[in-house]
């Protein structure tokens, strides 16, 4: 799925409780591409597959306001975790770790859940409140190499079972 524009109050992606099986891996795989404006994952029973590859480009922006889960996430756009919901990632970037980072930024108070051995390498310094847990053999990598960047994690931050690395960055 490709969105490379905006609709005046974004694109909510959705699965009730009537169809349901949109959020089966097996009926969506594959990517969501926010190329541009914004899009809502707002389901009741999650919107998008659990494997879905996720990017968000430069200027788009992807907002939970229910907790979802989804494959992966990179990109360079924004990140809105609303408050008390949870954006659960599951897997690595489908374009490799080295290659698919989150450099964009993120506000809002929900949390950013990573497990079953997933990867996420981040460069930029984020804005969300809430917390940050991984688990499950995944492994979070925290890119301190971009000039300012200083807090990329700002919320509480919870290992069990899982790794920590830490590139980049200066003494000083």
């Amino acid at each position: 799925i490709n969105v490379n524009a905006t609709h005046p109050s974004g694109w909510r992606i959705r699965a009730d409780t009537a169809s349901a099986t949109i959020n089966s891996n097996l009926l969506h795989q594959g990517s969501l591409n926010v190329n541009g404006g914004f899009v809502i994952l707002d389901g009741t029973t999650g919107s998008i597959g659990d494997s879905v590859h996720v990017s968000v480009a430069a200027g788009a922006q992807l907002r939970v306001t229910r907790t979802d889960t989804i494959g992966s996430l990179h990109g360079a756009g924004s990140l809105v975790l609303d408050s008390g919901e949870d954006l659960i990632l599951t897997s690595a970037p489908q374009a490799g770790i080295n290659t698919a980072t989150w450099s964009g930024t993120s506000s809002g108070g929900g949390n950013l859940i990573l497990t079953e051995r997933t990867r996420l390498r981040m460069s930029s310094n984020q804005g969300y409140t809430g917390r940050t847990d991984v688990s499950g053999a995944s492994s979070l990598i925290l890119n301190y190499s971009g000039a300012g960047v200083n807090n990329i994690i700002p919320g509480e931050l919870r290992l069990a079972g899982a790794n920590l690395f830490l590139e980049g960055g200066s003494a000083s």
